[in-house]
């Protein structure tokens, strides 16, 4: 991309290069392309034009018209990369989805682009047990509605419930048809003996591990920003009764305001 914006090939703005990297994505090598699109940037200056390629990016895809899964499914399946390994990254690709998923889905069951987020995860860690062979036993239908219970917004158990017909399609998408992700495959060679068949559990093994740890972070992360809203809330709540008895005593009224019972 240097080599290119240098000999004036490619404009260095993020729509330029999104569409450079969606365009080309037949040719690009598709773990560069997702390591690229996943990178955070090292100043503000950087993480915001990461931010808009990704953006970029997703939007090229038209998910406009897309259900919640067959969305999903183009992003991961047929968006031109493979999914990074590092944890962080995946967490900003998904992000960036939620992102334009939400925007262009104005009107849809989601109430915020945070619910498209959590869900996006809940279902890779759902495609993730009906795939692995190691998991004897696939979550069943209520146990995976029971899993998703008042994400609307995160963090469980503030939101409210998504539509139960939502989560039972999702379901079933998966069950019927899993998501065959480049580069996390789950192929039936995985049943022969030998080293190979070691390898491909251990990488199943760590990948359903790894899903299984970003829910509980995200559930972690939400709360955290619900007790950060409640700490916000109760100081503005203070300074405004605070300069109330002030402007009260000022005026000589009887009447000064001493207590207020705030909780959220």
């Amino acid at each position: 991309l240097k080599f290119l914006v240098a000999h004036d090939m490619l404009r260095n703005t993020p729509s330029s290069i999104g569409d450079f990297l969606r365009n080309y994505r037949a040719v690009l090598d598709p773990v560069w392309v997702g390591n690229y699109l996943g990178e955070r940037g090292v100043d503000d200056s950087e993480i915001g034009f990461l931010n808009r390629v990704r953006r970029k990016y997703v939007e090229g895809l038209d998910l406009s018209e897309l259900s919640f899964v067959a969305a999903l499914r183009t992003f991961l399946t047929r968006g031109g990369f493979i999914l990074p390994k590092e944890a962080q990254k995946i967490d900003r690709l998904l992000q960036g989805f939620a992102d334009v998923y939400f925007e262009v889905r104005s009107g849809s069951e989601f109430s915020c682009a945070d619910t498209i987020y959590f869900l996006s995860f809940s279902t890779l860690l759902l495609n993730t047990s009906v795939v692995n062979p190691q998991c004897k036993q696939v979550m069943s239908e209520e146990e995976w509605i029971r899993s998703n219970e008042k994400c609307d917004p995160p963090p469980q158990p503030h939101g409210k419930d998504l539509p139960r017909t939502l989560l039972e399609e999702i379901y079933s998408d998966i069950r019927s048809n899993p998501l065959t992700i480049p580069g996390q495959e789950y192929s039936s060679s995985s049943h022969k003996k030998g080293k190979k068949k070691k390898s491909g559990l251990r990488d199943k093994e760590y990948h359903f591990k790894m899903l299984s740890s970003k829910m509980r972070a995200i559930r972690e992360r939400m709360r955290h920003r619900v007790r950060e809203g409640n700490v916000s809330l109760r100081m503005s709540a203070y300074k405004i009764v605070r300069s109330r008895e002030l402007e009260l005593k000022k005026s000589g009224s009887l009447f000064t305001l001493t207590h207020l019972q705030f909780s959220v």
